[in-house]
């Protein structure tokens, strides 16, 4: 039997998954901007978005405010955030809040732990 012939692994046959290094570490991410400065009259961004890691954020130490000494902890901090974007409303850049969540998890998950 040649390999075309092959059946797809099992893993392959996730929607959305177009190859075997995708389907093994790829993570599908939704992402959700607001922009608290504009109110309701701008509307929230939901796009969807791959990554092969998670970024875990490892602050702490002596004298700092926040002590991260939990993966869990660190990756919630690594998923929301703040970005500066232009906003149409305003008519100009404003800081808008991202809100990071998986919507698939891959078979092997890489965590990258950063400061």
């Amino acid at each position: 039997m040649s390999t075309s012939q092959l059946p797809a692994p099992s893993s392959l046959q996730q929607p959305g998954v177009t190859n075997l290094s995708e389907a093994t570490f790829g993570l599908k991410m939704e992402e959700t901007l607001t922009c608290p400065e504009a109110g309701d009259a701008e509307k929230e961004v939901v796009k969807y978005d791959s990554a092969y890691k998670l970024i875990c954020n490892i602050q702490g130490g002596h004298g700092q405010k926040v002590q991260i000494s939990h993966l869990g902890a660190g990756i919630e901090l690594g998923l929301n955030g703040e970005v500066e974007k232009n906003s149409e409303v305003l008519g100009r850049n404003a800081v808008w809040n991202i809100k990071r969540r998986i919507d698939r998890l891959p078979k092997y998950l890489c965590v990258q732990m950063m400061r």
